[in-house]
C-alpha cells in the first residue's frame, strides 16, 4: 500500500510501497506521476557532490540531524525538519537536497523496520560516514554491507562511533 513520506515542492513526492522484499520500498514521484527508486549510489554521489560545494562538515551534521529523529515511522517533525534544513542551502539545490534528505530518511525507516534488523538506520549512517567523512568511493560504499556479517559491520561501526 502507497504511503506518502514526504510532498515536495513542484508537485514530487516521495513514497513507500511495495518493493522486491517488503511494502518499505522507497520511490520518487515525479509531477508526471511516473516514479522511481532510487539506488543508495545516487544520493551518496549527490551528498558528496553538494559536499563539495558546502562543506563535509555541514552536509554530515545535517544528516545526522535528520537520522537522530528517525524512527520505525513518517514523523511530520522531521519533515519539517528537513525542509528548514533544505532552506539552508542555496536556492537552486533547495529541491534536490530536500528530495534527497527525504529519500535517505526513507531508507532509514525502512531500515528500521525490516524483520529481524540487528543495524537498522545505522547501515544508512555507516554509508554517509564513508562518503561524508573518509571519501570513500560512492559505488563501495554503497556496495559495502553486502556479503557481511551483522556482527562484523556492528564491530566496524563501534570503532567509528555509529
Amino acid at each position: 500500500m502507497q504511503r506518502i513520506i514526504k510532498r515536495i515542492k513542484v508537485n514530487h513526492k516521495v513514497i513507500f510501497d511495495w518493493g522486491i522484499f517488503d511494502d518499505f520500498c522507497v520511490y520518487v514521484v515525479d509531477k508526471y506521476n511516473m516514479r522511481r527508486a532510487p539506488k543508495d549510489v545516487e544520493y551518496f554521489e549527490f551528498f558528496r557532490d553538494l559536499a563539495k560545494s558546502m562543506g563535509n562538515e555541514k552536509v554530515y551534521d545535517d544528516f545526522l540531524m535528520i537520522y537522530k529523529m528517525t524512527s520505525k515511522e513518517i514523523k511530520q517533525e522531521v519533515r519539517d525538519k528537513i525542509e528548514e534544513i533544505a532552506k539552508t542551502y542555496p536556492e537552486n539545490v533547495c529541491f534536490e537536497v530536500e528530495k534527497n534528505f527525504t529519500v535517505i530518511w526513507g531508507g532509514m525507516i525502512a531500515e528500521e523496520n525490516k524483520e529481524n534488523t540487528r543495524l537498522g538506520k545505522r547501515i544508512k549512517h555507516l554509508g554517509m560516514y564513508q562518503v561524508l567523512i573518509e571519501g570513500m568511493d560512492v559505488k563501495e560504499a554503497a556496495n559495502f554491507s553486502k556479503n557481511q556479517t551483522a556482527e562484523n559491520l556492528n564491530s566496524i561501526m563501534k570503532e567509528k562511533g555509529i
